[in-house]
């Protein structure tokens, strides 16, 4: 038997994790990953409605820096 790390370490439940993040772009979760291709559409599909509810929180940067990016 291979012992699981949670016997060994007090970790937080699935349940109690929150994500987030930040971007100079104000796609929802859903549009960003299907723009971004982290997944195939039918599995986006599956939590598509959880997914567009997610927006993310307005980034900070300096355009010097990233000349790339206009937002």
């Amino acid at each position: 038997r291979i012992p699981r790390i949670a016997d060994f370490v007090p970790l937080a439940r699935l349940d109690d994790l929150v994500f987030g993040g930040w971007d100079v772009f104000e796609d929802n979760c859903y549009d960003a990953a299907l723009q971004a291709g982290v997944l195939e559409k039918e599995h986006l599909e599956a939590v598509r409605t959880f997914l567009e509810g997610l927006h993310p929180w307005p980034a900070v940067f300096n355009q010097a820096f990233v000349k790339n990016l206009v937002g």
